[in-house]
């Protein structure tokens, strides 16, 4: 899919460049994407990635995407 590897060059770079706050949105993203197809369990693996940077803006967003 087209948008999961969009998703994942940014977290790549993010990655490489320290970026964490980047890092959750992009997570944050894909749990919404995830969830949307009915991918239950990968939603909820991006949403815990995304929380990993421990930024509240992304905290409030993430966990009910």
């Amino acid at each position: 899919m087209q948008a999961l590897e969009v998703i994942e060059a940014r977290v790549q770079l993010a990655t490489a460049r320290g970026e964490g706050r980047a890092i959750g949105h992009a997570e944050h993203a894909a749990a919404v994407l995830h969830n949307g197809l009915g991918r239950y369990r990968d939603a909820l693996a991006a949403a815990q990635r995304a929380c990993a940077y421990e930024d509240l803006g992304v905290f409030g967003w993430a966990m009910p995407g």
